[in-house]
């Protein structure tokens, strides 16, 4: 282990590498991937951006932030900090014309969690769905804050 390793590690403590695992991380690359991809195919990104190595960047990113949260405010500023990450990296990754129409405030995240709610009350009650087609670029710089 390299001796910057090892401070991370006692920095943090052993119970966020325990907690984060690797069980669902590459479940939310795969899935950041797919939204990135979508974005890709409406002309939503930029030109350098390969999906599959942004996805894991801000993936990665989006984890730091949880770990960090959690370790320094016990995620009482969980929110801010995601609508801070989203509003730094969106600029690289979006086109400046696609960034006035993401949603990257600190509430977007429980506006989210009330939309997957009534999508699936809809669903369980009979109905159509209540999910709405939006745009990649909006759910990766608004979905990917919940959690």
């Amino acid at each position: 282990m390299t001796r910057c390793s090892a401070r991370a590690r006692l920095s943090l403590g052993q119970d966020v590498f325990d907690d984060i695992g690797g069980g669902a991380i590459p479940g939310w690359i795969s899935r950041m991937e797919t939204l990135l991809v979508a974005a890709d195919e409406r002309g939503e990104l930029l030109p350098h951006i390969v999906p599959v190595d942004t996805a894991w960047l801000i993936t990665a990113a989006w984890t730091g932030v949880q770990i960090q949260s959690q370790k320094l405010s016990g995620r009482a500023d969980l929110e801010q900090r995601v609508s801070g990450l989203f509003k730094h990296l969106m600029p690289s990754v979006a086109l400046p014309g696609v960034l006035g129409s993401l949603r990257m405030s600190p509430d977007r995240g429980a506006q989210v969690v009330a939309e997957v709610a009534a999508a699936r009350a809809a669903e369980e009650g009979g109905g159509e769905p209540a999910e709405r087609q939006a745009g990649a670029a909006e759910v990766v710089a608004n979905g990917a804050g919940v959690g």
